[in-house]
């Protein structure tokens, strides 16, 4: 008989053990509709997935991010027809197209900005 209780409660160990660490979705599932959150080890999971995929995304943003890159004027273009769109629609140029063009008139020399006192293209 202590034979029995003893290969019992070692295989109840066992079995605990395996219930424990295997990831089960049908008993997940059983146990988010009855307590209405995942279980501890479930979320525990979860948010160790979420931090690494975190993790992964900064050191992605930080690898592909150039720091003190010039701006140039190229990389601030947009699409011209739909500048043209936006002009036709609102009678005034995209707010990103403006500034580029304050931008570009602060950069020229002070005689030529003298000349051109309006931005062109406005009225």
């Amino acid at each position: 008989m202590r034979r029995f209780v003893a290969i019992s409660l070692v295989g109840a160990m066992f079995a605990a053990a395996g219930l424990a660490q295997s990831r089960n979705p049908w008993l997940e599932q059983w146990f988010k509709t009855k307590t209405g959150h995942y279980s501890p080890m479930e979320e525990a999971r979860l948010r160790a997935e979420q931090q690494r995929a975190d993790q992964a995304k900064a050191a992605l943003r930080e690898e592909t991010t150039l720091q003190g890159a010039p701006r140039i004027e190229s990389t601030m273009r947009t699409n011209p027809r739909l500048e043209q769109w936006f002009k036709t629609k609102f009678g005034h140029y995209s707010p990103m197209e403006e500034a580029r063009l304050r931008a570009a008139q602060a950069n020229r020399p002070k005689q030529e900005r003298a000349n051109s006192a309006k931005l062109p293209g406005s009225l």
